[in-house]
């Protein structure tokens, strides 16, 4: 009788592989999908605050702000801006990067860990471009 075969991971440490260990991964399930969305779509609030304090953020019907002054009309405005379509970009987005992260190998911590960064990193890019869109097409 043949003895089964170990998968390798070609990602261990050499140390993990020399002790006979094998890491398990988490797996691809939906909650990848859907905690990339969600993340996404959650963070486009702490982040528009930031944006809104240290550069400026648009504010409907006001023009870009940026201060202290900002910091409160700049949750009304991600959630202006989200509601015609923002979330769903932002949606999509995060479960891109959320099916990506859930066939990469790892364990599921470090896989939290790349999910919450890719998601703020993901967001951070979309609100950018929210906030210098007049330098791309001109003043609107």
């Amino acid at each position: 009788m043949e003895t089964p075969k170990r998968e390798s991971n070609p990602y261990q440490t050499p140390e993990t592989l020399a002790a006979g260990k094998t890491e398990k991964s988490s797996g691809f399930s939906i909650r990848w999908i859907v905690g990339g969305a969600l993340w996404s779509i959650g963070l486009a609030f702490p982040i528009g605050m930031f944006f809104a304090l240290v550069y400026r953020f648009p504010i409907p019907f006001a023009g870009y702000r940026s201060g202290f002054e900002a910091v409160v009309p700049s949750l009304m405005a991600v959630l202006f801006y989200g509601v015609l379509g923002g979330f769903v970009v932002l949606g999509i987005a995060g479960a891109i990067g959320g099916v990506v992260i859930g066939l990469l190998p790892g364990t599921r911590r470090s896989k939290h860990v790349m999910l919450f960064s890719c998601s703020a990193a993901l967001t951070t890019c979309g609100l950018f471009v929210l906030a210098i869109l007049d330098k791309i097409i001109g003043p609107w």
